[in-house]
């Protein structure tokens, strides 16, 4: 199969006029790679829009630059970079040692539930915030958003999770049964784990928070929530006889429930179902590109 691949070792052409623009934005000739960066571009475009609206809003009101400048959100503040010597002097101990910290500063606000790919220590620097998380598997009962027209990457919940409205959304009832609750002031932390769901609302008008993400696990090649979005849209429209098909190799190959389904086969010939190393991954991962592209241009068959 990687034959399929180029050599990288092949001289390069010269390339026709236009060549490099049409190789940039080659991707976009891929339907579901449109509609993520469609969604993404409505994404931001909307998160410009209402900071924008909120800083006229606030200055509409007060005709103070002061406060203007107290309504703010600083998202993912490097720490690092902007207070060289924080961590140093506020070292916490439990995570990693290569963790780096990043802080939010914010006026009272609240952020829907939504789940991080990390472990997630969260420290309370100023003012008070409310954690409710929820466990994973409560997913069903949270009524998650589009899973690509996101706020910050990741889909999260239509409920104010703080202020539900039951009659219109009953089985939220469930969720809020399982989960826990935390107000946290100054100097109070709280650990929530990978991919629990957390909303947070900020209750004083200045918040400050320190977090420390990590994640112990090596980072794949191909982000387990693109192989979901790619799922989606290959299977989940199926007919359902065709989805409990799929399922099963998915249980069998993906999930192992089964045990190791590539037990009975050699060590050096279990290729992916084997231990594969970072450059094999990327190999693999140039080949499924190499795949996708080709059936997206018809010269491969489809499944």
């Amino acid at each position: 199969m990687l034959s399929s691949l180029p050599d990288p070792a092949t001289p390069r052409v010269k390339r026709r006029p236009g060549a490099f623009w049409r190789q940039t934005f080659s991707s976009l000739k891929v339907p579901n790679y449109r509609l993520y960066f469609t969604g993404q571009s409505i994404s931001l475009a909307g998160t410009w829009m209402q900071m924008t609206a909120q800083s006229w809003l606030v200055l509409t009101l007060t005709h103070s630059s002061t406060d203007l400048g107290l309504a703010v959100a600083l998202q993912a503040l490097p720490v690092s970079v902007h207070l060289p010597r924080f961590d140093l002097q506020h070292r916490l101990d439990l995570p990693p040692p290569d963790t780096q910290a990043t802080m939010w500063i914010g006026n009272a606000s609240t952020v829907a539930a939504h789940f991080d790919f990390n472990d997630n220590i969260a420290c309370v620097a100023h003012g008070r915030r409310r954690f409710m998380l929820f466990p994973p598997e409560q997913v069903e009962n949270l009524y998650v958003g589009p899973l690509e027209f996101t706020p910050q990457g990741v889909p999260i919940s239509l409920v104010d999770a703080h202020n539900p409205d039951f009659a219109r959304y009953p089985r939220f009832e469930q969720a809020a049964a399982a989960a826990q609750v935390a107000e946290l002031e100054a100097g109070d932390a709280i650990f929530i784990p990978y991919m629990w769901w957390h909303s947070v609302r900020s209750l004083e008008p200045f918040n400050i928070l320190i977090n420390y993400w990590w994640n112990a696990v090596r980072r794949p090649e191909v982000a387990p929530f693109h192989s979901l979005l790619h799922a989606v849209i290959a299977i989940a429209n199926l007919p359902s006889p065709q989805r409990d098909l799929w399922k099963g190799f998915f249980d069998h190959y993906v999930f192992r429930v089964h045990g190791d389904p590539a037990a009975h086969i050699s060590p050096e010939r279990r290729g992916l179902l084997g231990n594969v190393s970072p450059q094999q991954a990327a190999q693999f991962t140039a080949v499924l590109a190499h795949l996708l592209g080709g059936m997206q241009n018809g010269t491969l068959s489809r499944s």
